[in-house]
């Protein structure tokens, strides 16, 4: 993430993890700042049994972290959830209890005015009711809430919805989209739209309307802003076309574009689910597409950026290669993208 004049990437290993700073405009190195929490230390540090499950697909610091420009805020696989001033030091660290996750828990923090919102969806059945969302206070990381989720482990992350009424935490698991209120977490409304049993993309939110995808399920579209149960009467159409395991979507309001892990790229028209076009590329997509300005920007793993403009047919403007394998989601500020790839950090722009 970006703020300011600086940079922020988290980063782990089974043994340590650390939040690192870095200058946005050399590139330097700040400083890098271990964050780890008694509980998830002895985890560690103990035999095989007491290990955190991590997978070569998401390692031990897939969450993104995010900022007030006071604090930054991270997690980790581990379920330590922290906050770090921008000199370094930790001010404070909690252990939310060690996860049952297949993959290892992976879903980014979300900034709501002084609420720090944790999605952490765990177990390998609803009913094993370990699932929950979490409204933290982010001076003190003390739970101001904790609403349980009905779905097991997802790899997920919350995102913020401002309709014309009010502002919801929208959350995707198996097989429930649900909305939240932001200041006590109370339920708003659920729709049953993705059956899939490993939830992984993010949802998409645009012109008050909630999009959500997976491989297992369909891409479908829900007018936010309901109550209770709103299967019924909040969707607002299906399509069983492009659906990535990992890759989010992105919607301007007038397109959506995803991308999934065989290549595959698919623009629809976001007000009638219409599917305009599909284009079919080597390599997968785990980075999530992002539009700036008119332009959409995908990064594939193998380190190939590509530039379209989304309209009613394929248009390529250009394309870029990095070298590196990439996982992550570009961050974009002041007409740069900063890019990070396995080994390195890039700036990409006009000099």
């Amino acid at each position: 993430i970006v703020w300011g004049d600086r940079i922020f990437v988290t980063g782990a290993t089974p043994e340590a993890q650390e939040l690192f700073c870095f200058d946005r405009k050399s590139g330097k190195k700040l400083w890098q700042a271990p964050v780890q929490s008694e509980q998830s230390l002895r985890w560690k540090q103990g035999g095989e049994d007491e290990r955190v499950t991590e997978s070569e697909f998401t390692g031990s610091a897939a969450p993104t972290p995010t900022t007030d420009g006071k604090l930054v805020y991270v997690c980790f696989n581990t379920n330590d959830v922290a906050a770090v001033d921008f000199a370094g030091k930790v001010r404070w660290v909690k252990n939310l209890g060690k996860p049952e996750s297949a993959y290892g828990l992976a879903s980014s923090l979300l900034l709501v005015a002084n609420t720090l919102i944790y999605q952490c969806d765990q177990g390998y059945r609803a009913d094993d009711e370990l699932s929950a969302i979490y409204g933290l206070d982010t001076a003190t990381g003390e739970i101001i809430w904790r609403t349980d989720r009905p779905v097991p482990n997802s790899w997920s992350s919350p995102i913020l919805a401002r309709t014309r009424d009010r502002v919801e935490i929208v959350v995707a698991g198996s097989p429930w989209v649900i909305a939240y209120e932001p200041a006590f977490g109370d339920e708003l409304w659920r729709a049953n739209v993705l059956p899939g049993a490993e939830i992984g993309p993010s949802p998409a939110y645009a012109d008050g309307i909630v999009y959500v995808t997976d491989d297992e399920a369909e891409l479908v579209a829900i007018q936010a802003g309901g109550t209770g149960d709103v299967t019924k009467t909040h969707v607002l159409w299906r399509l069983p076309e492009g659906m990535p395991d990992v890759s989010s979507p992105v919607c301007d309001g007038r397109y959506l574009v995803q991308a999934d892990g065989g290549g595959r790229i698919t623009c629809i028209e976001a007000k009638t689910g219409k599917l305009l076009w599909k284009k079919d590329l080597r390599g997968e997509f785990w980075s999530s597409p992002i539009v700036a300005g008119k332009l959409l920007y995908l990064m594939d793993n193998d380190g190939k950026g590509l530039v379209i403009e989304p309209g009613e047919t394929y248009r390529e403007i250009g394309r870029g290669d990095l070298g590196e394998r990439i996982d992550a989601t570009p961050a974009f500020a002041d007409s740069i993208i900063y890019v990070r790839t396995e080994k390195r950090l890039f700036a990409l722009g006009k000099r």
